[in-house]
């Protein structure tokens, strides 16, 4: 811990400590930041929420390890070491896609991206008509309420890369959708 008053007695927050900066690489300006906790004084590196980050080690570890749990403890036991441990290895990665995933989403709301029912629905009928004859297993599992939410995120999560990618390049960069 390293007391706020003692490295700033006039007080602030510390404008910078544990922030998150897009800074645009051609110009170095800062584009937008985002502190995730004023006037730190624990020195927290990542201000992730831990419940979050424990939950997306867990999708990592099943990535990795599969559903087969027996397999799983197999595997840990051939290679000598504890779930616990095994787990701490993708603390990092885990981390850095949960702040990836959150600084996305405040820049979708900062932005106002969002997919319409109707984007929903063209992305959809694009992929179905990309599909052979036998897309019925497929249409069903998308045309679902949770099928349509997952073409909604990733309609959006790709917005949002694009908007990203538009403010670093000075506004040269043009989305794939709209260059059409």
């Amino acid at each position: 811990p390293y007391p706020q008053w003692v490295r700033s007695p006039a007080g602030g927050d510390n404008l910078f400590t544990d922030s998150l900066l897009a800074i645009n690489p051609r110009t170095g300006r800062l584009v937008w930041y985002y502190q995730q906790t004023p006037g730190d004084q624990w020195d927290i590196g990542s201000n992730a929420p831990m419940i979050l980050v424990d939950r997306e080690i867990d999708h990592l570890v099943n990535e990795s390890a599969g559903p087969d749990r027996q397999q799983y403890a197999a595997y840990l036991q051939r290679i000598g070491r504890s779930e616990e441990d095994f787990k701490e290895t993708f603390r990092e990665a885990a981390d850095l896609r949960v702040v990836r995933g959150l600084v996305l989403g405040k820049l979708a709301d900062v932005e106002n991206i969002e997919a319409t029912v109707d984007d929903i629905q063209g992305e959809l009928e694009k992929m179905f008509g990309e599909l052979a004859e036998d897309d019925g297993r497929f249409r069903q599992l998308f045309d679902s309420e949770v099928g349509r939410e997952t073409v909604r995120r990733d309609l959006v999560n790709r917005r949002t890369m694009d908007r990203l990618l538009e403010i670093v390049s000075d506004g040269t960069y043009v989305a794939p959708d709209a260059a059409q």
